[in-house]
């Protein structure tokens, strides 16, 4: 298990999610496709436990960019990404088996911004546990 996979795995899940056009390995500089996913590690503990074997919680991040040209379109757009997207999270929490667990989801809606573009949308965190081993 390790955290490129986990974030790669929520990217799968994110592309499934009904409407989204991009959801990349990797974040690229800009997209011009709306809407799209990135997901990307803010923080993470990790515990050794014995050598070579660790506990590791990390906190993911996806955002669900929609295009914020005409307010009410863009809001009616990306209001249902979040429950579709964590549909999918939860139907399999284990993220195909790239983490051990999904700890918690939260999310935050409204302005975004990406690649000096505003955008709307949802900023999603999730709480995950990986077993590294080293």
């Amino acid at each position: 298990m390790n955290l490129a996979t986990a974030i790669a795995a929520v990217q799968t899940v994110a592309a499934g999610v009904s409407g989204i056009k991009q959801a990349p390995a990797n974040p690229p500089e800009q997209s011009s496709m709306f809407p799209f996913s990135v997901c990307y590690a803010r923080t993470g503990t990790e515990t050794p436990q014995s050598k070579g074997w660790s506990v590791a919680l990390h906190t993911l991040v996806c955002e669900l960019h929609c295009q914020r040209t005409v307010l009410p379109q863009a809001v009616a757009q990306a209001l249902p990404l979040y429950e579709a997207f964590a549909a999918g999270i939860l139907a399999d929490v284990t993220l195909g088996g790239t983490v051990q667990a999904t700890n918690q989801l939260r999310y935050t809606f409204g302005e975004l911004e990406y690649g000096g573009i505003k955008t709307i949308g949802y900023r999603v965190e999730l709480d995950v546990k990986l077993t590294p081993t080293h």
